[in-house]
């Protein structure tokens, strides 16, 4: 009887042990699953936040583009509209030059017509001064316009 009993006590403590056994089997299969279900976790985070990243440098890299063709075209606009300006002022500046030249021509023929025109009336008075009797005509004519002239004076003075 002893005998039956310790086997009774033998058989159930194998199986509390089995039992044990197979929960704390059970327990680490569980741990492990956990942890990897973590690494799997923190994977797909490092795997998402590298193709952020990737997809973040692609923007920037075609916003630089971007901005460098503005840039490029900005300047370019830039560089032609000083051309055209500098081309304006340059037909400005020649047209100015042009206007003077043909002032100063102008002037230089008015100048030279009124010399002639001078001259001639000196050689026309040359001319008159040679007849006597214009000449003794302009003398008369001088001295009648000085009379006038006194007369006028005295007048005013009265």
């Amino acid at each position: 009887m002893k005998q039956k009993k310790q086997m009774k006590k033998r058989k159930q403590q194998k199986t509390q042990k089995k039992m044990q056994k197979q929960k704390k089997n059970q327990q680490n299969k569980k741990q492990h699953q956990k942890k990897q279900y973590k690494k799997k976790q923190q994977k797909k985070k490092r795997k998402k936040k590298q193709q952020k990243k990737k997809q973040k440098q692609k923007m920037m890299k075609k916003k630089k583009i971007k901005e460098e063709k503005k840039r490029s075209r900005r300047s370019r606009r830039r560089s032609r509209r000083k051309k055209k300006e500098a081309a304006v002022k340059e037909a400005v500046e020649e047209a100015e030059e042009e206007a003077e030249q043909v002032e100063d021509e102008e002037e230089v023929e008015e100048e030279e017509e009124e010399e002639e025109e001078e001259e001639e009336e000196e050689e026309e008075e040359a001319e008159i001064l040679k007849e006597p009797e214009v000449a003794e005509e302009e003398a008369a004519d001088e001295e009648g316009e000085a009379a006038v002239e006194e007369a006028a004076q005295e007048e005013e003075a009265i």
